[in-house]
């Protein structure tokens, strides 16, 4: 990753960094299975110190993940073997000076069962439009593609 540097407040200077991808879900990958993943993306990112976005339809994922360079690096390993992700593709991966996003949000299929399981989610998870949910994956994924050079 590149070499941004941006200054924390305790005044110790990092590198901030933005990894965005898309992947399938797993086949056969259920309900309880996606709750998983769900609940992985989040504690990664809130273990890491990760802004950034999470959406599923429960068959496909967009994610953009912004901080550190060891933050990313970790939620990335973890992504990278998660069996319920196939097919990963980066499709942008730069260092920044700003965050995109102020936190971490989480647009999903089920968002009520995700909150309903782990209620400590719930002021980042929001339920998904079917049809505004499956035009966003289809660009992530058809930007993905045409990019595909990472």
């Amino acid at each position: 990753m590149g070499h941004a540097t941006v200054i924390r407040h305790n005044g110790d200077a990092t590198q901030l960094n933005r990894l965005s991808f898309v992947s399938d879900c797993s086949k056969g990958v259920g309900t309880i299975g996606l709750m998983r993943m769900y609940f992985k993306a989040y504690t990664d990112s809130m273990n890491n110190g990760i802004s950034g976005l999470f959406i599923c339809d429960g068959k496909k994922v967009g994610q953009v993940l912004e901080g550190d360079g060891d933050g990313i690096q970790a939620c990335w390993e973890s992504i990278a073997n998660d069996p319920l992700h196939e097919n990963i593709c980066i499709y942008e991966k730069q260092s920044i000076t700003v965050r995109l996003y102020d936190g971490w949000s989480m647009h999903i299929k089920d968002g009520l069962i995700m909150t309903l399981m782990y209620p400590q989610c719930r002021p980042v998870v929001n339920e998904i439009n079917a049809d505004s949910t499956e035009e966003v994956l289809g660009i992530m994924h058809s930007y993905a593609a045409m990019v595909k050079h990472i």
